[in-house]
């Protein structure tokens, strides 16, 4: 058969292109050194980027050999598939796979098992509720339709060069992201030495900047950009803002929001979900489950904001939080947390914003990248 994309395919069953490997074991028994869980496993990468070590686990564990597949079988919807670069045991939430040559091209089954209409698949045959999970006996008899060998090397190509710079572009954001840390804990808490450099001061951030000092403003029948906590994450991202009308948003939208303002999430401190706002749109709404620190000093204000990342601020509201479900810390817990201050305030600013910069270009050219990869998935 053939497509608009003049693309010839064949009907397979999973289980005529796919081996499920299933060999059990104990990790107290193993002479690995990696273990991989579910939660070692990012979405839509096949490279595992880091892992555990068998004594942190008990109960029997899958056995895997280099270049086998971990396909995450519980909650599908992650879409976690990665290829081992080691033998290593996995857990035993995951399926353990290897091609089987004929149909399919080895290389290209990872690649296949990303694509939508695998995915889309996997989950709607995924059974139960609160962890809906994949049996074998039912991927296996799943009829897909796969392209032909031919154009199997074809897409692969394109593939294996888009995984090659995107691996390289991640590695970059990474190294960028470990540098831009340590730039943020040397200006921000001067590594936590207590005797500071000469002109170098320390001051609480109650006495530098105010929280939840604006008032709404808006009207009921106003359009505002509603900034929810989990739409940032760290290092300072801002994922989406939801539109509404005042009236109709959450009841949690209640605190306005400038330019220069930095939003701190009071719950889970510990994933230091922080933003500074760079938009001068006068419509910008947060959830109140952040505290919004406002400073008449921009400069000031960026140097809050790149504290708010920094690993003593982390720690220290990890420690101030109450709750076990959603533990949370309160304004107060923020304000009296103490900054550093270097003496050259212009010159720390742009040496952070140089390396902050940095890591946000390689990482918008990681997301390029796996558009581009999922435009290639489109064809399968």
């Amino acid at each position: 058969m053939s497509t608009d994309l003049n693309m010839e395919y064949q009907e397979v069953k999973f289980g005529e292109i796919a081996k499920h490997i299933s060999k059990r074991i104990e990790p107290s028994e193993t002479t690995l050194e990696i273990y991989v869980g579910l939660e070692h496993l990012d979405p839509d990468s096949l490279k595992i980027t880091r892992h555990g070590v068998p004594s942190d686990v008990a109960g029997q564990k899958l056995l895997v050999k280099k270049g086998q597949i971990i396909f995450g079988k519980r909650r599908a919807y992650q879409r976690k598939i990665a290829v081992a670069d080691w033998d290593c045991i996995c857990s035993a939430h995951a399926m353990v796979l290897e091609a089987i040559p004929g149909k399919i091209l080895p290389e290209f089954l990872p690649f296949f098992m990303q694509s939508n209409q695998f995915m889309e698949r996997a989950v709607e045959i995924s059974e139960g509720s609160l962890s809906p999970t994949i049996k074998w006996k039912v991927l296996e008899i799943q009829k897909f339709k796969l392209p032909t060998i031919e154009n199997q090397k074809t897409i692969l190509k394109g593939l294996e060069g888009i995984e090659k710079v995107s691996n390289a572009s991640k590695e970059n954001a990474k190294s960028c992201l470990v540098y831009l840390q340590r730039l943020v804990d040397y200006f921000t808490t001067y590594d936590r030495q207590e005797t500071l450099p000469e002109g170098w001061t320390r001051k609480k951030l109650k006495s530098i900047c105010s929280a939840n000092a604006g008032k709404l403003t808006l009207e009921d029948t106003d359009r505002i950009k509603y900034i929810d906590i989990s739409a940032v994450s760290f290092p300072g991202r801002l994922e989406n803002t939801q539109d509404f009308i005042l009236s109709d948003a959450p009841g949690r939208a209640r605190r306005q929001v400038f330019k220069n303002n930095v939003l701190i999430s009071n719950v889970r401190p510990n994933h230091r979900a922080t933003l500074l706002i760079n938009s001068d749109e006068d419509n910008l709404v947060a959830s109140t489950g952040f505290t919004v620190l406002s400073c008449d000093n921009a400069k000031l204000s960026k140097l809050i904001f790149y504290f708010t990342l920094s690993k003593k601020m982390g720690h220290i509201l990890s420690l101030l939080a109450v709750g076990t479900s959603f533990p949370a810390v309160t304004s107060e817990d923020i304000l009296i947390q103490e900054i550093t201050i270097p003496n050259d305030l212009s010159l720390a600013i742009k040496i952070l914003d140089k390396a902050y910069d940095l890591y946000l270009q390689y990482e918008s050219q990681t997301h390029f990248y796996l558009d581009l990869k999922k435009s290639y998935l489109a064809k399968i």
